[in-house]
């Protein structure tokens, strides 16, 4: 299975909420990797199954998706880089916020190996550290 399939099927998975359709995709040894401040409290690196059922618990726990767009997939056999847009809501301060992102997917036997996002922190950071600078309503 092509890496871009591999991709496509995640997403798939994603969008009807199918958390264990999407762990499926990934191999035992995944790195899964958000590259950003500490400030986003789910940011940071989870290696294996179980760190990334940990990642998806702290998502869901701190953030309500409500537009989650892949765009654009740029992909060779083993890897491939999507480029596309969400629209979440940070629980903490109930402020919306709309971002751009990459996400890389490495695979090896049709299996992700290596995940990483290069996201638009900028708007999130304001979201989520909006009531520390009083602008909550």
């Amino acid at each position: 299975m092509l890496a871009t399939d591999v991709a496509k099927k995640i997403y798939e998975c994603f969008a009807k909420g199918d958390l264990s359709g999407v762990l499926a995709c990934l191999s035992e040894s995944i790195e899964w990797k958000l590259i950003g401040p500490s400030s986003i409290p789910y940011f940071g690196t989870y290696k294996g199954i179980s760190g990334v059922e940990k990642f998806f618990a702290s998502l869901f726990e701190h953030e309500e998706i409500l537009e989650f767009v892949p765009e654009e997939f740029i992909g060779s056999e083993k890897s491939v880089a999507v480029t596309g847009r969400e629209r979440c809501r940070a629980k903490s301060t109930s402020i919306e916020f709309t971002v751009q992102w990459t996400q890389i997917f490495d695979v090896t036997n049709g299996k992700v190996v290596r995940w990483r996002e290069y996201i638009d922190t900028a708007p999130m950071v304001a979201a989520y550290t909006a009531e520390q600078k009083g602008e909550r309503d």
